[in-house]
């Protein structure tokens, strides 16, 4: 299928790095009247790699009449970089732009990671608020919530910088980076049914969908070419990769000797652009069904039968070499490549 660019790790990449975190954390709810509750929270931490944090969270929820409630949330977050992210490091062979080229991953507390201007890893930021209701009547529930998720400083993978002046050996240089900012916004929504039926078997019914945008609101390239750094194409991955919306209908009847689920789930549309910045790769919108059944022998022993992607549903095949690699699609698509699958299960209780 092709030579492997790896040569392996050498002593120069050998890391012996540790942290400790130490955490606190309080939160208070609050009944202000028979409707309207309250919920707060504080959380602390410190790690002794990169300094403490302190984060919060307000919520509260409105009981509007027997069958409607009312809710909302502000919250603060944070991500810590990995130890993998701050000390990996590795050297390899890759092709850029078709050249055979000797490449660094260079580990971010490195004088190399430091010459370019990348400074220390630290943490990611987030600042949250959601909005929703919930009403249920008689075997009908119905939950609707948006959200807002405000995201500084994500640490991404630059892209491959000319190192040839260090004279090391290596062509081009790469790092983690606290490389941008985001900005998301949602829609979460799920309905949902539920009724007895006779001899005590029960149907119950669900359908949930998303729908999201995320955006790109910074790049912190300091002063190396933005391009290289994040450029449109790592911009175009990181706020088109995931679909933009995403459906699920879920059907089960429910007897006390067998169980019957149907599954549908729809993907969205994803475009991106290629490798040129230019040229977008498309996948189209596609929906996947699954079937799963369960028999009871008792109340010990049961079997399952299944099949996830009944129809055999790929996405939308890529005929550019660029797009594709040896173990099936080259990116990330917005379902898996694997085809039908067919799976049995014997589930055994003492």
């Amino acid at each position: 299928a092709g030579s492997q660019g790896f040569p392996g790790y050498s002593p120069a990449n050998e890391v012996d790095r540790n942290r400790s975190n130490f955490a606190i954390y309080g939160d208070a709810e609050f009944d202000l009247s028979r409707q309207f509750l309250l919920n707060t929270a504080l959380r602390f931490e410190n790690y002794t790699d990169f300094g403490s944090t302190l984060n919060w969270k307000i919520a509260s929820r409105f009981l509007a009449s027997d069958d409607l409630t009312i809710r909302a949330a502000v919250s603060t977050g944070f991500r810590a970089p990995s130890l993998a992210q701050i000390y990996y490091n590795l050297r390899f062979t890759s092709f850029v732009n078709g050249v055979l080229t000797e490449s660094l991953l260079s580990a971010n507390n490195s004088p190399v990671t430091a010459g370019f201007g990348i400074q220390p890893l630290k943490q990611e930021e987030s600042f949250n608020a959601s909005f929703g209701f919930a009403y249920g009547k008689g075997p009908f529930t119905l939950t609707v919530d948006g959200y807002y998720i405000d995201i500084t400083d994500r640490i991404e993978i630059t892209g491959n910088f000319d190192a040839s002046f260090l004279n090391q050996g290596d062509e081009t240089a790469q790092f983690f980076a606290n490389a941008a900012d985001t900005r998301s916004l949602g829609l979460d929504v799920v309905l949902s049914y539920r009724t007895d039926l006779d001899n005590g078997h029960r149907f119950l019914a669900s359908l949930a969908g998303n729908l999201n945008d995320l955006e790109v609101t910074d790049i912190k390239n300091g002063n190396l070419e933005v391009e290289t750094f994040f450029g449109g194409r790592e911009v175009s991955l990181l706020e088109d990769a995931a679909p933009a919306s995403k459906f699920a209908l879920n059907l089960n009847y429910i007897t006390d000797n067998f169980n019957i689920n149907l599954g549908a789930t729809n993907f969205g549309k994803v475009s991106y652009f290629s490798f040129d910045n230019v040229t977008p790769v498309e996948y189209d919108a596609k929906t996947v069904f699954d079937l799963t059944g369960t028999v009871y022998f008792s109340k010990e022993i049961n079997l399952t039968l299944g099949i996830n992607n009944i129809f055999n549903t790929y996405p939308t095949q890529q005929i550019a070499s660029d797009n594709t690699d040896s173990g099936g699609y080259f990116d990330a698509v917005q379902m898996g490549f694997g085809g039908s699958y067919y799976f049995a299960r014997l589930g055994f209780y003492f």
